[in-house]
């Protein structure tokens, strides 16, 4: 069974701030996060990260992740 991509941004979020981070986040403590807390593989992680920038969730310059 899959997720439901956008019931988990608000996880995501959370998850990121409770570890010290709500701008600028480090483009590998994004993924890494996403790999730890939903068992996703890197393909996976860069999947969920391409369709994130794609639909303006969030946005990535100069390795640093900021949520739109």
């Amino acid at each position: 069974m899959g997720f439901n991509i956008y019931k988990e941004i608000p996880k995501i979020k959370k998850i990121l701030e409770e570890n010290g981070f709500l701008i600028d986040i480090p483009a590998e403590i994004f993924g890494r996060t996403l790999m730890l807390h939903f068992g996703m593989k890197k393909a996976t992680v860069r999947t969920w990260i391409s369709y994130f920038e794609e639909n303006d969730i969030i946005k990535i310059v100069d390795g640093k992740v900021n949520f739109l």
